[in-house]
């Protein structure tokens, strides 16, 4: 009888007690949107990022223990099916689609179809986008400053939705973002200035980039996923360089350096630019910055007379 009563009396102060709310629990697919998303939720959450950043999203292979994290996940943000093709089939799932945002598919998101390699032959007139097929999409979206906008608003108002008490800090941490976005748009723009360099890239990477920044290249050697070049696409990129002099040739990684060789006349000069920013300090990996990073890392080149 005493036994029943006491546990009576704990069960009563159990459920006067307030719950105590867990941090909301995020999954991303790759290290740009986990830091936005980071930067939208602010310290007190720490989003779980599926891709390690020195595996290509294409590359990537679910495992169970992915799967086990995306099933906890209070909210999944990604790109979509073509930037991170691995998660499409599990994320197809009817229970997964209310926990679900793909930013891609958000109304507003400019999306641009991927270039054929070669020479791409623009002239400012020439750079309005086409409304892509989905199987044709440049899956580098993340590299457009508006895209980040929307998609920054769009993040903080999901988090507001599950979690109401914390709507103030999630907009607050919004504004702070998109000044911050702001003041690196400025200063880009001012780091990028013409006269520039020509220059081409051996993995066409760099579009929405390229188009927030008003650059125009002279063509790339591979584009989408392609592994490797045709000759005749090196041969054309290259007699396009050699008439240009001193030029640029980027490549997305150390390890293509070799690959993209073949481009090289007298004059051009081998930079990396790192499309995932593979190289930024993870402290210090933020969207602002890496979009700084890339621009700093370009300019290095571009800049140099």
């Amino acid at each position: 009888m005493f036994r029943n009563a006491v546990i009576g009396l704990m069960l009563l102060v159990l459920q006067a007690m307030p719950a105590v709310a867990r941090p909301l629990n995020i999954v991303t697919d790759i290290a740009p949107i986990r830091a936005l998303s980071a930067a939208i939720a602010g310290p007190d959450i720490s989003p779980d990022n599926l891709i390690p950043a020195a595996i290509s999203p294409h590359d990537f292979v679910l495992k169970p223990s992915h799967m086990r994290q995306l099933a906890k996940a209070d909210l999944i943000i990604w790109l979509g099916p073509r930037s991170t093709p691995a998660l499409a089939r599990p994320l197809a799932r009817a229970d997964v689609e209310k926990r679900l945002l793909t930013l891609n598919q958000l109304p507003g998101t400019l999306l641009l179809s991927l270039r054929a390699p070669g020479l791409f032959g623009y002239r400012p007139s020439s750079i309005t986008p086409l409304a892509p097929r989905p199987e044709n999409i440049d899956p580098h979206s993340w590299l457009a400053p508006d895209n980040l906008r929307l998609w920054a608003r769009t993040i903080a108002r999901r988090l507001s939705a599950l979690d109401p008490d914390k709507t103030a800090t999630y907009q607050g941490n919004l504004k702070q973002f998109l000044a911050r976005l702001d003041k690196v748009e400025r200063d880009i723009r001012r780091e990028l200035q013409p006269p520039l360099k020509p220059f081409v890239q051996y993995h066409d990477s760099f579009q929405y980039f390229e188009r927030g920044f008003g650059l125009l290249p002279l063509g790339a050697a591979t584009t989408g996923a392609m592994e490797s070049a045709s000759l005749g696409t090196i041969i054309g990129l290259r007699d396009a360089l050699a008439d240009q002099g001193d030029a640029c040739v980027f490549v997305t990684s150390p390890a293509l350096k070799n690959r993209a060789a073949p481009l090289l006349t007298y004059g051009a000069t081998l930079a990396v630019v790192d499309p995932l920013g593979r190289d930024i300090d993870p402290a210090d990996y933020t969207p602002t910055t890496q979009l700084r990073h890339i621009a700093a890392q370009m300019a290095a080149c571009l800049n140099a007379r």
